[in-house]
């Protein structure tokens, strides 16, 4: 059993919604939330009991959660294209429309379907969907593909320590040079905002990867 999660609760919570009580099983989640916020199944059932009280925004940052910490799980994707059809946003439901397809139909088509979001979205899109292909294609097994979307990303925003953080991560052990680069970038944008002892763990790692350079040297 799980120290911090009543599954009691939970398993009312679920009872509650199926019988089309949705603020009750609303106010049981969001009892359980605080503690479990890395529960995919806690994320997108408390997604759809907002969905049935008819709170999209919140409903949709909801299911955006359990899809990050389980892209895997198929049921999260049409709640999430139908919401954002619902509001008018076209390419976001398209979005997860291609994302839903690197993983349940065909991956390379669903991948560029969102390399073409990246090219030619709207600028409010752009990112998102860069951000998302690196994700997504990191997620399969698809490293080159992660890097690309990552540094076009960074073509457009530069100063977005996360996506540095990633192409760190992706690249420590495939491209060291590569994998500083990014972190040193990284390091630079969190200085005095980082836990210390994070801080001190990534610079320790940095000069792990300034030695295996200095080693590979001729």
């Amino acid at each position: 059993a799980e120290p911090n999660f009543d599954g009691s609760v939970f398993a009312e919570a679920n009872a509650l919604l199926q019988h089309r009580n949705p603020a009750a099983a609303f106010a049981r989640y969001e009892s359980l939330l605080p503690r479990n916020q890395d529960r995919p199944d806690l994320q997108f059932n408390r997604a759809l009991a907002l969905r049935r009280l008819g709170r999209r925004p919140e409903s949709i940052a909801g299911f955006r959660r359990a899809w990050l910490l389980a892209p895997e799980e198929g049921r999260v994707y049409s709640h999430l294209v139908e919401l954002y059809d619902e509001e008018g946003d076209a390419e976001r439901a398209r979005m997860f429309a291609g994302i839903e397809r690197v993983f349940r139909a065909d991956a390379e088509k669903g991948l560029e379907s969102l390399l073409e979001l990246g090219t030619k979205g709207s600028a409010a899109v752009r990112l998102e969907a860069y951000d998302f292909l690196g994700f997504t294609a990191h997620h399969i097994g698809r490293p080159d593909i992660a890097e690309y979307a990552w540094d076009e990303y960074l073509k457009l925003k530069p100063d977005n320590a996360g996506i540095l953080l990633n192409l760190f991560l992706l690249n420590e052990d495939r491209s060291p040079a590569k994998a500083l680069s990014a972190l040193r970038r990284h390091l630079a944008l969190v200085a005095g905002k980082a836990e210390p002892a994070r801080v001190e763990a990534l610079l320790e790692r940095a000069r792990a990867l300034e030695e295996k350079l200095r080693a590979a040297r001729p």
